[in-house]
């Protein structure tokens, strides 16, 4: 488990190009004794509804992202979990979902899982369904019944290789998503505890009369207004902006569209010659990238 975690932190790290920062997973060896947790991430997960270890599924969202989760939908024939990420202009749905293979799931199930999402959503995951409009070599009785719903519900569909399940679809949606508001704090790292100190003990005034109960009140308020005017005139009042966002030049982006397009390619018909164009296209990208990293910090240390 720990090394899992270890590679969800590093791959969240160079996350740093998405919108919304978050990911679905499939999380397939979960109990309700599991337990992840990714620094800066809060975990939301829906087990299979017979408590053993197959199937299910996770949805990671970063802490400072204004959400909250759904109840979980927990059948059989499908589980996913559901968290509702707070918008500026509406809320959207987000979640992850997996259908064992071995159960028939008709158009009915689809749409009445469907209908419990709302008006605006995203879901990711493994459908189990094949079908051609999603870019399958075939067509299967469920990936019928799933295409029907879709159809019927006029729903969008977002693929990669259908030939695994392990190749992600990264979307990035166009909407101003709230962010959580750090709580107030009278101190930091930077907090000056040598001159709160010598505050404190300069301007603490000893000698009042404690005879009343007025007096007592009036006191205790002083002294916490002490305590905090001590705290703010100690701390440096810096802007708690947010992580600086890594804009890439227009040529590594289009390295990248690139590189997602020879991938497909590679996956869908698995010729040499594919694998060779997408693994030079990988070359070049990771060169432009180091590159580009690079010259962004020779204008940084130049400014």
């Amino acid at each position: 488990m720990q090394q899992l975690e270890d590679i969800l932190d590093k791959m969240f790290n160079r996350m740093q190009t998405m919108m919304i920062n978050m990911v679905d997973n499939m999380m397939d060896r979960f109990t309700s004794k599991s337990f992840l947790s990714v620094k800066g991430y809060t975990t939301y997960n829906t087990n299979h509804p017979s408590g053993n270890a197959h199937g299910g599924t996770a949805v990671l969202i970063k802490c400072n992202i204004k959400h909250h989760s759904l109840e979980p939908f927990a059948t059989d024939k499908i589980q996913a979990t559901l968290i509702k990420v707070s918008g500026k202009s509406s809320d959207i749905t987000i979640a992850a979902v997996y259908c064992p293979p071995k159960h028939q799931i008709l158009r009915e199930d689809y749409r009445h899982f469907f209908s419990q999402l709302g008006h605006r959503y995203i879901i990711g995951g493994d459908w189990n369904a094949k079908h051609l409009f999603w870019g399958s070599r075939l067509v299967t009785t469920r990936g019928r019944q799933l295409y029907q719903a879709v159809k019927e519900l006029n729903l969008e569909c977002l693929s990669t290789d259908l030939t695994s399940d392990h190749s992600a679809v990264i979307l990035n949606v166009n909407d101003k998503i709230i962010l959580n508001e750090a709580p107030p704090r009278l101190y930091n790292k930077k907090t000056n505890w040598e001159e709160y100190r010598d505050i404190i003990t300069e301007e603490t005034q000893l000698t009042v009369s404690l005879k009343t109960v007025e007096e007592v009140e009036q006191a205790i308020e002083d002294i916490n207004k002490l305590i905090h005017s001590a705290a703010n005139r100690s701390t440096p009042q810096g802007k708690a902006g947010r992580a600086k966002e890594h804009v890439y030049p227009t040529f590594i982006r289009d390295s990248v569209t690139e590189r997602r397009r020879l991938r497909r390619e590679w996956q869908n018909n698995h010729y040499a010659r594919d694998k060779t164009a997408f693994n030079k296209a990988s070359q070049q990208l990771k060169a432009l990238t180091k590159n580009g990293q690079m010259r962004s910090c020779k204008i940084t240390l130049q400014n």
